[in-house]
């Protein structure tokens, strides 16, 4: 991972994290559901990366053309 794309990893991550912490809380999950929720979160986090890194890489990639 390039370091142009770092910040926005840690912060799709962190952001995820808060998401499944929220999601567990208002369901009322407690244990292991409750850290599925938060590996849910985490994981859409880093799908949410990807993409918009491919996103940016083709645009910075059309504009080199």
């Amino acid at each position: 991972m390039s370091n142009s794309f770092s910040f926005l990893y840690s912060a799709c991550v962190l952001i995820g994290i808060g998401i499944g912490a929220l999601a567990g809380y208002l369901m009322d999950v407690r244990g292991l559901c409750l850290w599925l929720l938060i590996g849910m979160g985490i994981g859409m986090g880093k799908l949410a990366t990807f993409l918009i890194g491919q996103k940016y890489q083709q645009q910075e990639q059309h504009n080199r053309q």
